[in-house]
């Protein structure tokens, strides 16, 4: 208020209105789950973006707080994007007891004054898993002239995704001449001798 004196003595009082303060709004965010593709290579992101709501328009600025303890994950300071900061621990088909498929994060949304700390759980989902021969390299002995139908070995390769069926095929020969020499059941794996092998396994041919 002010006050305004004449120099009659009279005096006037005008009232200037003044705007409340502004007051900020304290953000908010709901748990929310992450669909991570398991085996993700480092530096691969994971699922979509987290985020939390604020009022205000603010900037948030989103931390881990906890449930990280392998620090394998890194979220985004201000896009709420998780990705692979250590990989290796992204397993669909590991028991439970490893840990290693269901990961439940404290995470922080701040916008400067207030924050928000909601839980987000990062649930790994299935990806097609690549065969492994067991051992890697794996050798068989055959005598020369053995007979056709002869077993020489089978060829073992695994894979974590239990439901798929492995398909076994010889990709390359050497000498090449011997391609023919053998047959690889596709299903079972089993190398054995062809109907031509006797003729082509011959020790003093090949030793040379």
């Amino acid at each position: 208020v002010r006050r305004l004196i004449s120099a009659t003595h009279a005096s006037m009082s005008y009232v200037y209105p003044v705007p409340p303060a502004a007051v900020n709004d304290p953000p908010t965010m709901s748990p929310q789950t992450v669909y991570a593709r398991e085996n993700t290579p480092l530096g691969g992101f994971l699922g979509q973006p987290i985020s939390g709501e604020d009022q205000d328009g603010d900037v948030l600025e989103y931390t881990i707080l906890s449930g990280d303890e392998r620090e394998q994950f890194r979220l985004g300071n201000e896009s709420g994007q998780f990705s692979v900061l250590r990989a290796g621990f992204l397993n669909f088909e590991a028991p439970a007891s490893e840990n290693v498929g269901l990961f439940v994060l404290q995470v922080r949304a701040f916008d400067g004054e207030f924050e928000a700390i909601a839980e987000v759980t990062i649930e790994v989902v299935d990806a097609n898993d690549p065969p492994v021969f067991t051992p890697a390299v794996q050798s068989f002995t055959v005598a020369e002239n053995s007979d056709s139908g002869t077993l020489v070995g089978t060829v073992v390769a695994v894979d974590e995704d239990v439901s798929d069926a492995l398909t076994y095929t010889i990709l390359r020969c050497f000498p090449d001449i011997l391609r023919t020499a053998f047959v690889l059941h596709p299903s079972t794996g089993e190398l054995t001798v062809s109907g031509v092998g006797p003729a082509l396994i011959n020790f003093e041919e090949f030793r040379q």
